[in-house]
C-alpha cells in the first residue's frame, strides 16, 4: 500500500507541476489576445478555445495534489466544533457513502466519454480551430483516476486514524 501511496504522490507532483506550467501558458495566451485585439484590431482566433483547454488540462492535472495538500474547501459551521474522532467518522461516512460513489461514477462517465470522443473522432465546433476532443477528454480522464486513486487512499487512511481513536477511546 505504501509503494501505491509513494507513487501517487510523485505522479500527482508532476502533473501539478505540469499545471502550474498551463496556468502560465493560458496567462501568456490571454496576454497575447488582448495585445493583438486592442494594439491591432486582430484578436487570434484560437485562443477562447485554448483557454478553456487550458483551463480543463490545469483542473485535471492538478486536483489530486489539491486532495493531498488537503486544499479541498469544506463547511466548517459544524466540522469545525466535532472533536478529532467525529471529524474522522465524518469525513469517512461522507466520504465513502456520498464522495468516494459521486466522484468513481463521474470518472466512469468521463472514461466511456473520452472513448466515445476517440472512437467518433468528434471535433469542438466552438471555434474554426475544430480541434480533437479526445486528448483532451483523456487528460481528464488521467487526472480523474488519479484524483480518485488520491480520494481512496485518503479514505483508508483516515479509516486507520478513526479506528485509533476508537481504540483511544477518544471523545466523539
Amino acid at each position: 500500500m505504501k509503494a501505491v501511496e509513494k507513487i501517487v504522490k510523485v505522479i500527482s507532483r508532476f502533473m501539478f507541476q505540469i499545471s502550474c506550467v498551463l496556468v502560465l501558458a493560458l496567462i501568456l495566451i490571454i496576454c497575447a489576445d488582448v495585445v493583438a485585439r486592442y494594439a491591432f484590431n486582430s484578436p487570434i482566433a484560437w485562443v477562447y478555445e485554448m483557454s478553456y483547454i487550458l483551463g480543463a488540462f490545469i483542473a485535471a492535472t492538478g486536483i489530486a495534489q489539491l486532495m493531498l495538500d488537503g486544499g479541498n474547501i469544506r463547511v466548517d459551521m459544524f466540522y469545525a466544533k466535532f472533536s478529532k474522532k467525529g471529524k474522522l467518522f465524518v469525513d469517512v461516512l461522507f466520504g465513502v457513502v456520498l464522495f468516494l460513489p459521486s466522484y468513481a461514477a463521474l470518472t466512469w462517465a468521463v472514461i466511456r466519454n473520452c472513448i466515445t470522443a476517440y472512437l467518433t473522432g468528434e471535433e469542438s465546433v466552438i471555434t474554426t480551430w475544430y480541434p480533437k476532443l479526445w486528448p483532451i477528454k483523456l487528460v481528464l480522464c488521467i487526472g480523474l483516476v488519479l484524483f480518485l486513486i488520491t480520494y481512496v487512499l485518503i479514505i483508508i487512511e483516515k479509516i486507520g486514524k478513526l479506528l485509533e481513536e476508537v481504540k483511544k477511546g477518544g471523545k466523539s
